[in-house]
């Protein structure tokens, strides 16, 4: 994700996940309550231990600066409620919806809905082939995947 695509979400409260093989997991196993009676391996068979596939990390105030040609993205949360301190965006893979689930049914803010139905609906001329300003605004909001980033991260 460059520059320009994460500045387009910045306003929409992107999540993130953290790749399986970060680094960061070691400090959030490190302050997991369990560890102080079993080992991560020993929880993971007991079922204490969280999924991290579907930790998300997310800014509490979406900000950021660069710093050596990085996007730096500062301190964020997970879904499990521990800090990472110094992220960078180059750390995270975000949490984006294939364009393909347009015409499913998706959750967004606690409201179900199928897009292209609902931009049907709003924009009568629609024409996905060349958005317009708005109908990207909704797309973008709802966490489509606009620039194809997930190939990326495959």
């Amino acid at each position: 994700m460059n520059l320009k695509q994460f500045l387009a979400y910045l306003p929409y409260n992107l999540e993130f996940r953290l790749p399986l093989n970060s680094d960061r997991y070691e400090s959030i196993i490190e302050d997991e309550p369990w560890r102080l009676c079993f080992t991560f391996p020993e929880a993971i068979e007991k079922g204490l231990a969280y999924d991290f596939e579907k930790m998300k990390v997310y800014q509490l105030e979406p900000s950021f600066s660069i710093i050596d040609n990085r996007i730096f993205l500062g301190q964020m949360m997970t879904s499990l409620a521990f800090d990472l301190d110094d992220v960078y965006l180059d750390e995270l893979i975000p949490i984006l919806r294939p364009m393909s689930e347009l015409n499913k049914v998706i959750n967004h803010n606690g409201e179900e809905f199928i897009p292209m139905d609902y931009l049907k609906n709003k924009f009568p001329n629609l024409d996905m082939n060349q958005p317009t300003y708005d109908v990207m605004n909704h797309l973008l909001e709802w966490h489509f995947d606009v620039f194809d980033i997930n190939k990326n991260y495959e």
